[in-house]
């Protein structure tokens, strides 16, 4: 069941002084709660929700004040065509960040055909995706969400 914080209203990110909002998908309740317990530590990302998959990220979107989903790339479905087509779905309507254990230059290309805005290795260290979140942030400010813009990993 999606957890999420209500949206009241339409708040812009700038004006809410939380930072970057973000939604997880992954389908391990563990990494949820790690990767919640991590990035509270930041002062630039809110964790605003948690989901097991895409359909419910869909739902919980739809609930809470959303500026990024971060999806589990099983969830984002690197082998299947149909999670794919999901992450499309997704992709339109919010940058979704895939995490991975695996090398990006495999998927890479079918990750931004699907929309996905970046990629980050669950090996990658907290403050590369603080990096990253801002800079998804930054790019989806600046021109709409899809598969035209340039697919964004830590540096």
């Amino acid at each position: 069941m999606p957890v999420g914080v209500p949206n009241d209203s339409p708040i812009r990110r700038d004006d809410r002084g939380r930072g970057v909002a973000v939604l997880i998908a992954d389908p391990h309740p563990a990494t949820r709660s790690a990767l919640r317990s991590a990035l509270k530590s930041t002062k630039t990302v809110t964790v605003v929700g948690e989901t097991p998959d895409l359909p419910s990220a869909l739902n919980a979107i739809s609930a809470a004040q959303v500026d990024i989903v971060l999806a589990d790339s099983g969830v984002a479905g690197l082998r299947s065509e149909s999670a794919r087509a999901g992450l499309a779905q997704l992709s339109r309507r919010v940058p979704v960040i895939v995490m991975g254990m695996g090398d990006p230059r495999l998927y890479g290309p079918a990750l931004h055909t699907a929309g996905a805005a970046g990629y980050w290795p669950k090996d990658g260290d907290l403050a590369q995706l603080t990096r990253l979140f801002v800079a998804v942030a930054r790019q989806s400010d600046t021109a709409p969400v899809g598969p035209t813009k340039r697919l964004l990993s830590p540096s």
